[in-house]
């Protein structure tokens, strides 16, 4: 009996040394959805979207890449743009549209400060989409209003000067 209780207990004082290894922990960077990598914005602005630019995308969601480091800095912005009404797929782009919606987003986005996430003690860097509503004359984030992914404070907007 005693040497089955030391067994266990030699596994648990030491699996921290295991955390992050193998097919459990996070890949690096971790990829998590909207719905949770809004939790880890911290501060955020909703970029002005152009005249010419709202009878187009009006009435869909934007969605762009983010990378974001250890320490909850944006240190990438991007990738695929996807443009699609609430609830239904994607709808195709030209590559100007895309070339431009990430030209709109990411120097906004890369203001932006994230809350660090910690895995097994020890902050990693962060990869997700962005996404957003147009509403008048700007972007503007999506609320995640689910309460099964609302974790903490929400995001705080800043207010332009």
């Amino acid at each position: 009996m005693a040497v089955a209780f030391s067994t266990v207990l030699t596994m648990i004082v030491t699996a921290d040394e295991f955390c992050g290894y193998g097919s459990f922990g996070p890949h690096n960077p971790y990829s998590m959805s909207y719905g949770m990598l809004w939790n880890y914005i911290q501060e955020y602005e909703n970029p002005k979207l152009p005249e010419h630019l709202r009878p187009s995308l009006r009435g869909y969601e934007i969605s762009v890449g983010v990378w974001f480091s250890e320490q909850g800095v944006a240190t990438g912005c991007g990738g695929q743009v996807i443009v699609r009404k609430p609830y239904q797929k994607g709808i195709t782009i030209s590559q100007h549209l895309e070339q431009t919606i990430t030209a709109l987003l990411c120097p906004s986005i890369k203001t932006w400060k994230f809350r660090p996430l910690t895995y097994c003690s020890k902050a990693v860097p962060v990869t997700g989409p962005i996404v957003f509503r147009v509403v008048g004359q700007k972007f503007a984030l999506i609320e995640v209003t689910d309460p099964r992914f609302r974790k903490g404070p929400p995001p705080m907007e800043r207010k332009e000067n």
